[in-house]
């Protein structure tokens, strides 16, 4: 039947739906009832509260009004509503709210700030918008947080941020029509890979398409149907989409990520039989589990084979008919000549491993790849130009030539060529070896120099000197001055992602495609070499999940820097203080976690690495993010370690950041209770959003009136809209305020306070009683300092 014919039964069947409905849109202080529902005008689709099969719970979704219904798009998959009725309503400044049958608020769309009147709509498109009616600018959209569908014109991908990543993808329901809270399979465009649609089931990879070539996905030819779907794919720098299009735009599509076996299943709608029909499955029964055939493996004929005639499977892989281990090369690369087998008709490796350059032609790439003897094959396919492999190759599947499938990779083996000359390459190899040992040994000879010119001057430990740092420090790789400059944009201002007293940092990407992160010594910094040399001799002996890890160090052409592993979320100043425009701001969840984190970091510092060290500048500016939001504690430039242990050690220079700073150092006196007191700073802060410097008398004087008022709770951050456990907040901020008490003696060392953030079955912290035990904190009309200030909290 024609695709129109069926556009127009089911908008007849539509025109027959008897519904209390509120048109199809939602305007600020109105509010939709559970028993209504928002229609969008061509009728093809409705928003409103729904039960699953199993019960009586309630939830809020969009779906195809249709006789088969199929819900697209659930708002509140992780907080149903257990029992009784819904409401969803707009608030004034534009964000979307559900409410149980008890007036609780258990979902939202988070913080939005509308200029004018905002307004939510169902929009043809199966999308709700909630839009600035004065601005027309969105403020929000059901697309940002996709279900287990994904519709027509709807983009999946990601967008890079300054220090994250926003990714829109789909997650499955837990169980199909019986719980749609986001199950074990996930499906996105990756930006971990080159432009590949990848499902994950739980951590693992699951089914990959292969890499986009133009037209289609390489490893999935059969969804290749031009007359029927138009598929697009958009890539830069800045992030990646991928989105399908009807060419007929009166049929309709959905595609579904299946919660039981993780294919994507994609439909569409047959009038005539008043249901969905299945149009194709990815991946479909010809298709592999991933990496089934191990690395260099290739699956075709219903069976593993190794990729060239170059390598091998094990005997006793063979005999048990398991291939995941892989094939291994008859020929070892070191030492031969080096040649490319082409195998054609290929679905591309797994492209985690690959590096892209889209200015080279076809010839370039292979003397590219040929030029890097860590490069293991190559491909050119148009739309992205040269693809390069770094390591093993893995999961590919080779589809029949006469289809015209695949695309072509070309492996790197050793060659045979020269084996008959023995004789000249044993001279050739002997003479080579010979170089070689003699640049080596030159080469050590200039590290040596290099490092004895870095380590002129004593370390800045303590009392003792132990080592001169020069044994540590051969851990470290050695950069070369061109590498970084490469690796940097030759120090493009555009890859500047922090800057303090030792000069700026800078983003960089290695050849190899592995991002560090790296601190250039400015010229101007007069004690600067001393610090970094400083902290490049304690990132020597330490070693913990909590520390940020040093990759290597460059010195040359009058040159010092310090390259580190890439933190992908920048600083928990950033988050806290300076949040990128679109990222999502840190929940309470994230915090606590972070606080831990740090808290472990510094226990490490101060007792568990065998010395003490103290690190004397602790602030959320030294507090990097790695991309799962795991604390690293960085800028051990001011550092001191101790191989001794006491209670305090002489202090002749006051240094660290105003506002997190001990009181006793101004004494004199210092002692692992300074991070102690900086620790209580940046739990205040971590807690409150706010900085400390931000308010006139301090954030101590804050909490202390909070706390003699008995609203100590009005201390956390604003922003926070999620449920937050009110017990750990009270918990973190009595672990802050002993951590600030004026008198070192009387605050917690960090193993304490490991254990009171760690353990839930120890008890909230109890106070002093006397204000004054802070010190003078404000003015006294803030906090009397003889009031007492002890609370059953």
């Amino acid at each position: 039947m024609d695709h129109r014919i069926d556009f127009f039964i089911a908008i007849l069947l539509l025109s027959f739906t008897n519904v209390d409905g509120k048109g199809n849109a939602l305007n600020a202080s109105e509010a939709l009832q559970d028993d209504q529902l928002l229609t969008s005008t061509n009728g093809i689709f409705q928003l409103g509260f729904f039960n699953t099969t199993s019960s009586n719970i309630r939830y809020l979704g969009i779906w195809y009004n249709l006789p088969s219904k199929m819900i697209v798009w659930v708002a509140n998959r992780d907080h149903p509503i257990i029992s009784g009725s819904g409401t969803f309503y707009l608030s004034p400044a534009g964000t979307l709210f559900i409410q149980n049958s008890t007036g609780q608020d258990i979902w939202s769309t988070g913080s939005q700030f509308s200029q004018g009147e905002p307004q939510a709509c169902l929009l043809d498109s199966g999308h709700l918008v909630v839009n600035d009616t004065e601005t027309g600018k969105i403020l929000w959209q059901s697309s940002y947080q996709l279900s287990d569908s994904l519709l027509a014109n709807t983009p999946l991908g990601y967008v890079k941020l300054l220090d994250s990543t926003l990714e829109y993808q789909l997650s499955s329901w837990n169980s199909t029509g019986i719980d749609p809270s986001p199950g074990q399979y996930v499906r996105k465009f990756d930006p971990a890979r080159k432009n590949e649609l990848v499902t994950f089931k739980g951590s693992y990879v699951f089914y990959r398409t292969g890499p986009w070539n133009g037209t289609g996905w390489n490893g999935f030819p059969k969804m290749n149907k031009p007359e029927l779907l138009r598929f697009h794919v958009s890539a830069s720098d800045d992030g990646g989409y991928f989105w399908y299009e009807p060419i007929n735009p009166l049929q309709l599509w959905i595609q579904v990520l299946n919660s039981s076996d993780g294919r994507t299943y994609r439909y569409y709608w047959n009038a005539s039989n008043n249901n969905w029909a299945l149009f194709w499955t990815a991946p479909d029964q010809s298709t592999p589990p991933y990496a089934t055939c191990g690395p260099y493996g290739i699956y075709y004929d219903s069976t593993c084979h190794c990729c060239t005639g170059d390598f091998h499977y094990k005997k006793e892989d063979l005999d048990k008919q398991q291939f995941s281990g892989g094939c291994i090369r008859d020929r070892s690369l070191n030492g031969t000549y080096h040649k490319f087998v082409t195998v054609t008709n290929l679905k591309l490796p797994d492209t985690i491993n690959a590096v892209a350059n889209g200015t080279l032609s076809k010839s370039e790439c292979e003397s590219w790849c040929q030029k890097n003897s860590s490069c293991t094959a190559f491909a050119y396919i148009g739309w992205q130009g040269c693809l390069a492999w770094f390591g093993d190759i893995i999961d590919m599947q080779k589809f029949n030539p006469d289809d015209g499938y695949g695309d072509s990779l070309y492996i790197r083996v050793a060659s045979k060529k020269g084996s008959h000359n023995w004789k000249i390459i044993f001279i050739i190899v002997g003479v080579g070896i010979a170089a070689v040992l003699i640049l080596l040994a030159a080469l050590i000879l200039i590290r040596k120099l290099l490092i004895r010119w870095l380590f002129n001057k004593p370390l800045q430990t303590g009392e003792n000197n132990p080592s001169d740092g020069e044994e540590d420090i051969q851990i470290f790789e050695s950069f070369d001055f061109n590498t970084i400059r490469k690796a940097t944009g030759d120090f493009s201002k555009a890859n500047i992602i922090g800057e303090g007293q030792l000069g700026q940092v800078y983003e960089g990407v290695l050849d190899s495609g592995e991002e560090i992160a790296v601190k250039r010594l400015s010229k101007h910094a007069s004690k600067g070499k001393e610090q970094l040399k400083n902290e490049l001799y304690l990132l020597a002996k330490l070693k913990h999940r909590n520390l940020v890890k040093l990759k290597g160090f460059c010195v040359q052409q009058q040159e010092i820097m310090l390259c580190y592993e890439f933190m992908q979320n920048n600083s928990l100043d950033r988050m806290l203080f300076r949040l990128p425009e679109g990222a999502s701001e840190l929940n309470w969840e994230q915090r606590y976690k972070i606080l831990q984190g740090i808290s472990s970091g510094l226990l490490y510092l101060h007792e568990d690495n065998g010395d003490i060290v103290i690190h004397r500048d602790v602030k959320p500016g030294n507090i990097l993010l790695d991309r799962k939001m795991v604390p690293k504690i960085s800028d051990f430039g001011l550092a001191r370690l101790y191989e001794e242990e006491r209670s305090f050690f002489p202090n002749t220079s006051i240094v660290g950041t105003l506002g997190y700073m001990a009181p006793e150092l101004q004494n004199g006196m210092l002692s692992t209770k300074a991070d102690v007191y900086s620790f209580g700073m940046v739990i205040l802060e971590t807690i409150s959003g706010e900085r400390n410097t931000s308010h006139p008398t301090g954030l101590i004087s804050l909490v202390l009136q909070y706390l003699n008022e008995g609203r100590l709770l009005e201390l956390k951050d604003a922003r926070l809209k999620e449920p937050c456990s009110e017990g750990e907040i009270r918990r973190c901020i009595h672990i802050a305020l002993l951590c600030l008490l004026e008198e070192p003696q009387m605050r917690p060392n960090m193993r304490e306070i490991n254990v009171m953030l760690t353990s839930k079955s120890s008890p909230i912290p109890s106070l002093p009683h006397l204000s004054s035990f802070w010190g003078n904190v404000g003015p006294p009309t803030v906090v009397d300092s003889s009031s007492l200030l002890y609370h059953s909290l």
